[in-house]
């Protein structure tokens, strides 16, 4: 409810969102990622939607699967995505509704 991200579990790619490849056993916040609405998990990587309709994407990307037109494996914000309601995160590919400009 107040739109932040926690995340546990495996992060040898960094889909945990903390900068780091430790696993985590407990949850941790994923820090600077404010006003979520949405998240979704896909094969070692993240995404959110914030109030704003931009997407954020980590964790492993060697399918640009991140959206940030490299294979690099940091968080990023999807670059041409506005106005996005919903995601999905699948194997080593994402999707958003809403519109693209």
């Amino acid at each position: 409810e107040d739109g932040t991200v926690w995340a546990w579990g495996s992060n040898n790619h960094g889909q945990l969102g903390g900068g780091t490849t430790t696993n985590r056993y407990v949850p941790v916040q994923v820090q600077g990622l404010t006003n979520i609405k949405q998240i979704a998990a896909g094969y070692e990587h993240s995404l959110a939607i914030k109030e704003d309709g931009t997407v954020w994407a980590w964790g492993r990307n060697d399918y640009g699967q991140l959206g940030n037109r490299t294979t690099t494996e940091r968080r990023t914000q999807v670059q041409g995505l506005t106005n996005i309601k919903q995601i999905a995160a699948g194997y080593s590919h994402s999707l958003a509704l809403g519109y693209v400009f």
